[in-house]
């Protein structure tokens, strides 16, 4: 599934390649990621290669866990804001002065340094989850990205700390999960509609906080449709599988939008079977050697009368010419090659 693959690599780490690629690109990078946590939270694998995890001091850490409270899941669009407006830095160092500068002089100093602070840590850390993560090339099920996105958050706890992992990521984390979970439910072809419900009924327990019941009820209506697809494509007869229909819409419809489907279909059914019958009459009266084609041409006129009422006739028969030039004009073609 293609998308899916799609998925992966934008809603996982896109904000991280962004970073990697304007970042880890410049030669002189590398050279000034040297820090060293001394303590908490776990030190940096030592096996990552280039970029590696830069790491603050506890003093630093524990700075900004005293100043958790205001950083969450929108701190990280103020991090991209501040890595796309100095891209162009020559180097680290240069990059992260630019950084703290502009922060010391847009907000008070101890936002401005919480923030900085984090900032360096964040962006190294996901620097590392590129060296590791990065090769998503290949396609995954829902649930392979699943577990993908598992590791990635505890690396990140491993290199940044639980807390701030979790402030930074964890929201987005749970919605990602809710939803690739849904997914493989949603997209499962061997369970019928009441397996993935209850399926989906425990996945909403464990995610209490998420879901995606929508508050339009035809969303509501297309996804519970879409979970009942193998029942309604196994279905013996065209009245069963209306019944189905049926169910699905009372489940999720307000009544008056139900009446509303209901007489809709009927008047798609019964334009169904005139348009049978006109077929067969049709068709019949064309085979009809003893009839010659001026009085074939009446009869049908006649006939278009009988089943589609005088308007009705006029539209069909517009439309029959139609069909008729366009085969025309394809058989010619034919004929020229």
């Amino acid at each position: 599934m293609k998308y899916k693959k799609l998925y992966a690599v934008a809603g996982i780490i896109l904000l991280a390649t962004v970073i990697f690629f304007n970042i880890s690109k410049k030669p002189h990078y590398p050279e000034h990621i040297s820090e060293t946590f001394n303590g908490a939270p776990s030190e940096a694998p030592s096996d990552l290669g280039n970029p590696t995890v830069a790491t603050i001091n506890t003093q630093t850490y524990e700075t900004i866990l005293e100043n958790i409270s205001i950083i969450n899941h929108e701190t990280l669009n103020e991090f991209k804001f501040l890595q796309h407006k100095f891209r162009k830095s020559i180097n680290l160092d240069d990059h992260l002065d630019k950084i703290k500068e502009y922060l010391l002089s847009s907000y008070d100093a101890e936002y401005a340094e919480t923030i900085f602070e984090t900032y360096k840590t964040w962006l190294n850390c996901e620097m590392a989850v590129i060296a590791e993560f990065g090769e998503l090339s290949s396609t995954r099920s829902p649930l392979e990205i699943a577990d993908m996105l598992k590791s990635i958050h505890e690396f990140r706890i491993t290199n940044m700390g639980e807390q701030l992992a979790d402030s930074l990521y964890g929201a987005e984390l749970k919605i990602k999960l809710y939803s690739l979970n849904y997914s493989s439910i949603e997209n499962n072809d061997e369970l019928y509609g009441e397996e993935k419900e209850t399926l989906i009924e425990g996945l909403d327990l464990s995610y209490p906080d998420i879901g995606i019941s929508s508050s339009i009820p035809y969303d509501n209506y297309r996804k519970k449709l879409k979970l009942f697809q193998r029942d309604l494509s196994e279905v013996d007869s065209i009245d069963d599988r209306e019944e189905i229909i049926k169910q699905i819409r009372e489940a999720t419809l307000p009544h008056e939008t139900v009446k509303k489907l209901e007489l809709i279909d009927e008047v798609a059914r019964q334009n169904k079977a005139k348009e049978e019958l006109y077929s067969s009459r049709k068709k019949m009266l064309l085979s009809d050697s003893n009839i010659s084609s001026d009085e074939k041409e009446n009869r049908l006129n006649v006939l278009r009368t009988e089943i589609f009422s005088p308007k009705g006739a006029q539209t069909k028969a517009r439309m029959e010419n139609l069909e008729k030039g366009y085969q025309k004009i394809i058989s010619g073609l034919k004929t020229e090659e």
